[in-house]
């Protein structure tokens, strides 16, 4: 099962083929979330992290393109995201 963190994208990959029984959306940023979108599965694999992407600004300085965390910044993907994905990992190990 895959898990991605909108509708959207839940919808583009059945379009592309994906059985939607194999894609389900989760808040990684929620422990309730993430424990839900974990239910009957025997293994987890952590594949998310915080992803940059230009603002459409520009540093006056050197000219490039400055960058920001539009869906949230590492600490709360990278950090917290991954541990409640962790933790909800284990509690399903206690079920």
């Amino acid at each position: 099962i895959g898990s991605v963190r909108t509708e959207e994208s839940r919808s583009a990959l059945i379009e592309a083929g994906f059985p939607s029984e194999s894609v389900v959306v989760c808040d990684i940023t929620s422990l309730d979330s993430c424990t839900a979108a974990m239910k009957g599965c025997d293994a987890v694999v952590i594949c998310t992290s915080a992803k940059p992407a230009p603002t459409g600004e520009v540093d006056g300085e050197t000219g490039r393109p400055k960058f920001g965390f539009p869906n949230g910044q590492p600490e709360l993907i990278d950090w917290i995201g991954q541990k409640n994905q962790i933790d909800a990992a284990k509690s399903m190990s206690d079920s």
